[in-house]
């Protein structure tokens, strides 16, 4: 998996996620997220339209970089996933917590 930062995109940081989400990729993923997530406030866009498979231990890194937003106080949002993502995240359930958008375009 490649992780790209692109331009923000008003107040959110857009990082963008190619290739594949598996058990080698989740750790890079869990830590660019952090490390985007440590600034106080940040909201967080990981556009997934180029993403080719999530396994559980990306599903597993997702979850985690979710359960630490509260006390930061910030917001993270999948952008473009593709329907097999997004099926796996309904699956998962995690698809509940995690707001979903179609475009960049659609983040406030």
């Amino acid at each position: 998996m490649e992780i790209h930062r692109t331009a923000d995109h008003g107040t959110w940081t857009v990082l963008v996620l190619e290739g594949r989400i598996d058990h080698e990729a989740a750790p890079s993923l869990e830590s660019a997220c952090r490390a985007e997530l440590a600034v106080p406030g940040c909201s967080l866009a990981l556009d997934l339209s180029s993403v080719t498979y999530l396994s559980s231990a990306g599903l597993r890194a997702l979850l985690a970089v979710a359960k630490d937003l509260g006390p930061a106080h910030a917001r993270i949002a999948l952008v473009a996933t593709r329907p097999f993502v997004r099926e796996v995240l309904e699956l998962s359930g995690l698809g509940r917590f995690l707001p979903q958008v179609s475009s960049i375009d659609e983040l406030g």
